[in-house]
């Protein structure tokens, strides 16, 4: 997620918003992931019927190029096992998600979509250190 979060982040993430609505397109979310046993933090790209698709590195939701001034992209070179993927819909009660850090993030490029069901929460607020203190954007 860098360089929206570093490494020693101190984050608060509310659990509340998700029993009203659903997690919503760029927010970013903490969900259980079960495969390695612990949590990660990813942004939401696709929610429930979306169109995914990336060429050469841009992004495509619902054929929309995206502009995501919070997605940095710190490998020059392409790569297309990572920067190119074949259209794919967002199945009901899964979501799409991708770490900002885009060269060098394993989200659901690699490891398929997040369940609704694991979804623990929205990220919100940047609490430690001080010197980053302040809402996520």
């Amino acid at each position: 997620m860098e360089d929206t979060l570093l490494k020693d982040d101190r984050i608060l993430v509310s659990k509340v918003q998700y029993y009203f609505r659903e997690p919503m397109r760029s927010e970013i979310i903490v969900f259980w992931f079960e495969e390695d046993k612990k949590h990660f933090i990813k942004r939401v790209i696709g929610a429930p019927g979306d169109r995914i698709e990336m060429v050469r590195k841009k992004l495509y939701v619902n054929n929309v190029p995206q502009v995501e001034a919070y997605a940095v992209h710190k490998d020059p070179q392409y790569e297309p096992s990572r920067d190119d993927m074949r259209p794919l819909i967002v199945p009901r009660d899964r979501f799409f998600v991708m770490g900002d850090n885009r060269d060098f993030s394993k989200d659901s490029r690699f490891w398929g979509f997040v369940k609704k069901k694991d979804v623990v929460g929205v990220a919100f607020f940047i609490y430690w250190p001080f010197t980053r203190l302040g809402a996520i954007k």
